[in-house]
């Protein structure tokens, strides 16, 4: 998703900021720092639009897994078929794991979640890896975070009087829980993560579990509150 020339401007633009102090000097000057505040204002914006395009750049595809989520939604024409196909396809599931062992057993019901999360996790490894400054990433990750959470709780709030289909529920509760370790493990602080945006969306889910157990539908991924404790990539869900 990010260009890797992106991230060796990025570099430089943070070296810059290193040694603003040595780059603006003028040493025969009267004022021998006349320009320092106002390239490390520039710098400074520099780097803003930088992160602000990144945060974007990674919303697009929450956005993409959201519209996919939509088609689900309860009353439309694509959401009766989609569950209906996707209740076949359970239970075709669920009659092939009958044959195998607890080990060896598919876990349905998350694809489009798991196929984020991962993404995020590479994404954040691959930052990572091409960009050594801690603060500019930890910045990088608190407002990506915050986005996430801010993308899911509009997507539950748009569907405030109708309730969410079981794959809906599964894949947003997946990606809350598996985001929000991530982001842990990362070195969000939890008053970011449990922002009281956060603790909107968890309460709606509550209810959304709520309401698939007195149907009997089958939350394959386990209760919101359950902590996502895997520090590999998908631990818990290969195994």
């Amino acid at each position: 998703v990010i260009p890797g020339e992106l991230c060796v401007m990025i570099n430089v633009v943070l070296d810059a900021q290193d040694k603003v102090n040595k780059l603006c000097v003028l040493p025969e000057a009267d004022d021998p720092y006349k320009y320092q505040s106002k390239v490390d204002q520039c710098i400074k914006s520099a780097l803003a639009n930088m992160q602000t395009f990144l945060i974007n750049r990674y919303c697009t595809v929450l956005e993409g897994v959201l519209t996919a989520l939509s088609r689900y939604d309860e009353g439309s024409l694509t959401g009766s078929f989609f569950s209906f196909t996707r209740a076949i396809t359970s239970k075709a599931v669920n009659a092939v794991n009958s044959q195998f062992s607890a080990q060896q057993q598919a876990k349905p019901g998350a694809e489009l979640a798991i196929t984020y999360v991962t993404f995020v996790r590479d994404n954040i490894e691959s930052l990572h890896e091409k960009i050594p400054d801690e603060n500019f990433l930890c910045n990088v990750c608190d407002s990506w975070y915050q986005s996430n959470m801010s993308m899911i709780n509009e997507f539950c709030t748009d569907r405030i009087e109708n309730k969410l289909q079981v794959y809906q529920t599964v894949c947003l509760i997946t990606i809350i829980k598996k985001v929000f370790r991530t982001f842990q493990l990362h070195g969000v602080l939890t008053d970011t993560l449990t922002s009281n945006t956060y603790d909107k969306i968890k309460k709606r889910l509550h209810l959304e579990e709520a309401a698939a157990s007195i149907s009997g539908a089958n939350v394959t991924c386990g209760s919101i509150d359950e902590l996502d404790v895997d520090n590999d990539a998908m631990a818990d869900i290969d195994g």
